[in-house]
């Protein structure tokens, strides 16, 4: 029983904080289905946002790197795949840094998420899906691509 309770106490000690857990779910690329902006994509094309792997030194200064550039729609299938050659030739229209707070806005449950401005982001259960809002409206509902 006392190893047991050694186990679990080390296991609270060394567990690292929420702000990690959300960089890694943020990796990769996603693209709006929903845009809200003032810099919606033209017609025929869709917006896709890449956030970029935040290493431990870079979330610490505040540095997580991401991208968005306004894409063709046929090159995102409708299963929600990024086709090859949009990946390898990836050239972000706008690149800043953003960075995860450390507790969660306690009265819309939502995880802060400082970009252009304070912004606020929600996950669905399954993590394919982000909701990104700025002053309790929706600005992005985006898609996870594969």
């Amino acid at each position: 029983m006392l190893i047991y309770a050694i186990i679990i106490a080390l296991g609270n000690f060394f567990t690292a904080p929420d702000d990690i857990f959300i960089n890694n779910k943020l990796v990769g690329y996603w693209v709006a289905i929903i845009d809200n902006s003032d810099f919606k994509a033209p017609a025929g094309e869709v917006k896709v946002l890449r956030f970029n792997k935040c290493k431990s030194k870079a979330r610490k200064s505040r540095q997580c790197e991401y991208g968005w550039c306004n894409l063709p729609s046929h090159m995102v299938s409708n299963d929600y795949k990024l086709y090859k050659s949009a990946r390898t030739n990836w050239q972000p229209t706008r690149s800043s840094v953003y960075w995860v707070a450390k507790k969660k806005n306690k009265e819309s449950n939502r995880t802060v998420i400082h970009m252009i401005d304070k912004s606020e982001i929600h996950f669905d259960a399954t993590n394919t899906e982000l909701y990104i809002y700025q002053n309790n409206k929706l600005i992005y509902k985006l898609i996870r691509l594969h």
